[in-house]
């Protein structure tokens, strides 16, 4: 049976629309820390830095949708599922064809089946993540304490893959100064997917068949020059999870006040910037609805539904009584405000 591309395209459009997904953990997982407790008169420096990079498919390649390989029945055990774009009109579509899956059959001669779900996988999810910071105080008295950790373990809501805490008071002499940067960035993109069984939640309203392509990328972190100060600051992100439930989520807070009854003296920078991109997926048309008695599936076309840029900075110089400065970046299918 043969059907006019044509023809279908008549049909009008249905739009799906979803924020990013989490990757899901790596078979083999990490987890490690560090504590840093410093009390001295002199010099003292920090530099920590940590790059992760990870991918749901094979890192450093393309991002991929879903390939099912799955026969509609015994008589049809040589035709293979698959998704491709059809040039002339620029969307993807399921079809089957004989010979090598991914290889579509041409014009006329394409199938719509429809797709197990239990063979439905998520696309692809690739993430890097990295934290660095940076401290050198010389002629002066510090006190620096810092907790640092990693897990690359699915997380749930209320937990991070990386997290990091530091206190820092300082007291310089003439010639003292302490200086000190910290960033922490995270950059998502994910492919067009199956749904599957990507969401816990059986109630949840609304859960398309096919999630849309995004790609985030989100940076916060500060920047501090101070004769004297007492800082504390907040680092953490998480990105890796079980389901689709659980949102990606980038934090930093940061406060600077004075030592004892005196003012925090120098300047203190803090910053947030984002750039998130968000797909939808519009139904060109559903088969089932088209031909009643073949219930074939449907075809899809991505495109960009949402682009978002922020960017926001605060400064402070002089004798600083108080400064603080709390930012967060969350996005998901389900948000917690």
């Amino acid at each position: 049976m043969k059907f006019v591309i044509a023809t279908l395209l008549l049909l009008s459009l249905i739009a799906i629309s979803i924020a990013d997904i989490p990757a899901i953990q790596a078979p083999e997982t990490q987890g490690f820390s560090s504590a840093t407790n410093i009390v001295a008169d002199g010099l003292v420096t920090e530099s920590d830095t940590i790059v992760w990079q990870g991918s749901t498919h094979a890192l450093d390649d393309s991002l991929a949708g879903p390939v099912t390989a799955t026969p509609w029945d015994d008589s049809l055990a040589g035709l293979w599922f698959t998704t491709y774009e059809i040039p002339d009109y620029g969307y993807w579509i399921l079809g089957v064809g004989e010979g090598t899956p991914g290889i579509p059959v041409s014009g006329g001669d394409v199938f719509f089946w429809e797709v197990d779900p239990a063979n439905n996988t998520p696309g692809e999810v690739q993430f890097t993540t990295s934290y660095r910071e940076d401290t050198l105080a010389d002629s002066g008295q510090v006190t620096y304490t810092k907790s640092l950790s990693v897990d690359t373990r699915n997380q749930v809501a209320n937990q991070e893959n990386v997290e990091a805490e530091k206190i820092v008071a300082y007291v310089g002499d003439e010639t003292g100064l302490i200086y000190s940067t910290e960033s922490l960035l995270l950059d998502t993109a994910g492919q067009y997917g199956w749904s599957g069984d990507l969401f816990l939640c059986p109630f949840a309203s609304g859960i398309p068949d096919v999630t849309p392509q995004f790609c985030t990328i989100a940076e916060m972190g500060s920047i501090a020059g101070m004769k004297q100060m007492t800082m504390t600051t907040s680092a953490g992100d998480r990105f890796i999870a079980a389901t689709g439930d659980v949102p990606i989520s980038l934090d930093y807070d940061i406060t600077v006040s004075g030592v004892e009854d005196s003012p925090a003296i120098g300047g203190i920078t803090a910053y947030i910037q984002v750039h998130s991109m968000e797909g939808r997926m519009m139904e060109m048309w559903d088969m089932g609805s088209f031909v009643p008695e073949f219930d074939w599936g449907s075809s899809y076309r991505p495109g960009l539904a949402s682009d978002l840029v922020y960017r926001e900075e605060t400064t402070a110089s002089g004798a600083i009584s108080g400064f603080g400065k709390q930012m967060s970046y969350t996005s998901g299918y389900t948000r917690i405000p």
